[in-house]
C-alpha cells in the first residue's frame, strides 16, 4: 500500500499529499479506496514531515533541512560562489525580509554560514554530520538542532521561528507539488527501477525505505545523495525536475548512489578493467548511472506515446563533457542495450573496455565536475 499524508487528490489509483487536513472518513466520502490517509491531528507519533511513502522510497518536507540548505545556498550566493554546470539564484535576498529581532536572527545566522558553512561541500564530513543530525529530529521545528559544527545550532535555532513566519509556507507548497507531480510514476515503475538496477548493479536495496528530502534549495547539481545514512536530497524549483519524467529519473538516478547497491558494480567495473589491461575511464560508474536511470525512463516515456522524451544525461549535455564526450558512444552500444534486453553488467563493461583499448584514451574524465559519490 501506498502512504500519503495529508489531503490529497486521486491520481491514477494513488492519493498525492498537496497540503494538510483530510481525515480517513473524508477520503472515505469523497469514494476513495485503497489508500492509507494519516491525519497528523489524531496520529501525533507519524511526522508531519513525510508527505508520501511508497515501497522503496519516503518523500519529506522537513523544515531543518529546507532550512540548513537555503541558508547555505543564500551564503555562497552573497559571496559569489559558484560549482558546477549550473548557478544557484536565491531570490528571497532580493524579497521580503524579516524585521525586527527576526531581522538580526535571520542575518547572524546567514553571517554564520558566510563565515564557516558556505566555502564546504555537502560531501564534508561535517556537512554530513549535520544534515544527518537534522534528520534525528523529526522535522520537528520545536527540537533543537545539533552542533556538529561549533556555533551552528544556536543560529539555526533562532532562524527557525524567523524562517517559518517568512519562508517556509511557500517552500513547503512547492515542495509538495513537486512531490505530487513525481509521486504517482514512482509508486507505479519503483519495482521496474530496482529490478534493473540490482540487476545491473549486483547490490540490495537499502533497508526499509530510501529517504527524500524534498527542499527548496539543494545544490547545482538539482540533487544529491550521501550514505550512513543513506539520504537524498533534492531541490523541488529546479526547473529541470519540475519537467516531463526527469524528476521520476532524477529519483531513480539519486538512489543509484546509495552503498549497499551501487558498490558491487564499484568492484565490478574495476575487475574487468584490470583484466582487459585498459585503465578505468574516471567517473564511468557514474555514466553508467546516468544510462541505466535514463534508459529505464526513456523506455516509459515511450510507452506512453512520448518518443520526444531523452534520458536527463543527453538533455543537459552532460555527454559533452571532458572525459564523457569519447565514452558516451561505446556506453550506448554496449550497456543500454543490456538495460533494455536484460542479462548482467560484465560481458557490456568487457566491451566497452574493447572500445576504450582500440579509441583514445580518456584520461581522467568529469570528476571534477560530476562527483562518482559511490
Amino acid at each position: 500500500m501506498t502512504r500519503f499524508m495529508g489531503r490529497g487528490t486521486p491520481v491514477a489509483g494513488v492519493l498525492i499529499a498537496i497540503a494538510v487536513g483530510w481525515t480517513g472518513a473524508r477520503a472515505a466520502d469523497e469514494g476513495i479506496e485503497g489508500v492509507e490517509i494519516v491525519d497528523h491531528a489524531r496520529a501525533a507519533g507519524e511526522p508531519p514531515a513525510v508527505v508520501l511513502e511508497t515501497r522503496h522510497f519516503a518523500f519529506h518536507s522537513d523544515p531543518w533541512q529546507n532550512l540548513h540548505h537555503f541558508l547555505y545556498q543564500w551564503a555562497r550566493d552573497e559571496l559569489g560562489i559558484a560549482s558546477g554546470r549550473q548557478e544557484v539564484v536565491v531570490a528571497e535576498r532580493h524579497g521580503p525580509q524579516p524585521t525586527g529581532e527576526g531581522a538580526r536572527d535571520w542575518s547572524d545566522a546567514v553571517a554564520f554560514y558566510r563565515e564557516h558553512v558556505a566555502s564546504r561541500d555537502h560531501f564534508d564530513l561535517p556537512m554530513l554530520e549535520l544534515k544527518a543530525g537534522l534528520l534525528g529530529l523529526g522535522g520537528d521545528p520545536t527540537a533543537d538542532p545539533p552542533d556538529d559544527i561549533a556555533g551552528i545550532a544556536a543560529r539555526l535555532g533562532a532562524a527557525m521561528p524567523v524562517y517559518l513566519a517568512t519562508w517556509w509556507t511557500g517552500h513547503d507548497a512547492a515542495n509538495r507539488a513537486w512531490i505530487e507531480h513525481v509521486g504517482a510514476d514512482v509508486s507505479t515503475y519503483e519495482s521496474r527501477w530496482v529490478a534493473t538496477v540490482s540487476r545491473l548493479f549486483g547490490g540490495e536495496w537499502v533497508e526499509g525505505r530510501l529517504r527524500i528530502d524534498v527542499a527548496a534549495y539543494a545544490n547545482w547539481a538539482g540533487g544529491y545523495t550521501s550514505n550512513e545514512p543513506p539520504h537524498t536530497v533534492i531541490w523541488s524549483r529546479d526547473d529541470t525536475n519540475g519537467r516531463g519524467l526527469y524528476g521520476l529519473e532524477l529519483v531513480f538516478h539519486e538512489s543509484g548512489h546509495v552503498t549497499p547497491l551501487g558498490a558491487p558494480l564499484r568492484r565490478t567495473v574495476a575487475d574487468v578493467f584490470r583484466s582487459a589491461g585498459v585503465d578505468e575511464p574516471g567517473n564511468l560508474r557514474h555514466l553508467l548511472l546516468f544510462a541505466t536511470a535514463g534508459e529505464v525512463v526513456r523506455e516509459i516515456a515511450a510507452a506512453r506515446g512520448r518518443p520526444e522524451h531523452v534520458p536527463y544525461v543527453v538533455e543537459e549535455g552532460l555527454t559533452g563533457f571532458a572525459g564523457w564526450a569519447p565514452l558516451w558512444p561505446a556506453v550506448q552500444e554496449h550497456w543500454v542495450p543490456v538495460v533494455r534486453g536484460g542479462g548482467g553488467p560484465v560481458p557490456a563493461l568487457e566491451a566497452i573496455a574493447e572500445a576504450l583499448r582500440e579509441g583514445a584514451s580518456l584520461g581522467g574524465g568529469s570528476r571534477d565536475r560530476i562527483r562518482d559519490r559511490e
